[in-house]
């Protein structure tokens, strides 16, 4: 949310999420609070500084081909210089942003000047080579000033990931919200799925006990014809027998 930005275009990070059980979908849009900065050179290439190794480098176009330059010695190399102590601010207009350079590549020859207009992102803190490497009074002053708007910037952003984390709580309670009434739901379901089969339990106990009743009485009714006619059966003048 706070550490990644598009270095092409200065977009911040997003991130995406389901905030419920449909298809909802939340995009929490991030902050930068670091500093990222290119310069836009008036011959149309893009001077892009290499912030974990603090060096610059001309490429032809962003993202470019790197370009290149010829040392004293005749050998070929890629036109890249050390902020901490070969890049020298000559002026700057925070207004319009138009910046000039000079920046050098071999110590035995001169330094090429760079203009252009600086674009930038974050809280606007530059590297020391900024304001005058801190060696003039002028220098650490304007860096004292810069952290400070850094600061205001900072606290500014702060709002961005404030309302981002009341986003993401409120949408984590709504689905907290709709799974406990998944749950019941699913519970309610459950018990009516198991009152039925009870239900069906009792009433084919029942059925089977009203054929075992049914079948016990037409039994017993047997036997009652069966001792009815014991008399008839046993008499001389019956030339058939009954039995059960």
């Amino acid at each position: 949310m706070v550490g990644y930005i598009n270095r092409v275009d200065f977009s911040p990070h997003t991130i995406e999420y389901r905030a419920d059980l449909a298809l909802k979908v939340t995009e929490l849009q991030g902050t930068y609070i670091g500093h990222d900065w290119r310069i836009h050179a008036n011959d149309g290439t893009y001077w892009v500084p290499d912030l974990g190794a603090d060096s610059l480098t001309q490429y032809s176009e962003l993202q470019g081909e790197v370009q290149k330059t010829t040392l004293s010695d005749g050998t070929e190399a890629d036109k890249t210089s050390s902020l901490r102590n070969a890049v020298t601010l000559v002026s700057y207009d925070s207004t319009t942003g138009a910046i000039t350079l000079d920046v050098t590549f071999d110590p035995s020859q001169p330094a090429e000047t760079v203009t252009g207009t600086l674009e930038q992102e974050g809280n606007g803190l530059f590297g020391s080579w900024f304001y005058d490497g801190l060696t003039t009074s002028t220098g650490r002053q304007q860096a004292f000033d810069a952290i400070e708007k850094a600061e205001i910037e900072l606290t500014s952003r702060e709002s961005i990931l404030q309302k981002a984390a009341g986003l993401v709580a409120t949408d984590s309670r709504k689905i907290d919200e709709e799974l406990d009434r998944l749950s019941k739901d699913k519970v309610a379901a459950l018990t009516e799925q198991l009152d039925e089969t009870e239900q069906l339990q009792v009433t084919t106990a029942q059925q089977i006990f009203a054929m075992q009743t049914n079948l016990d009485n037409l039994s017993q009714q047997q036997q009652n014809y069966i001792n009815a006619f014991a008399g008839f059966v046993r008499s001389p003048f019956l030339r058939f027998n009954l039995t059960a």
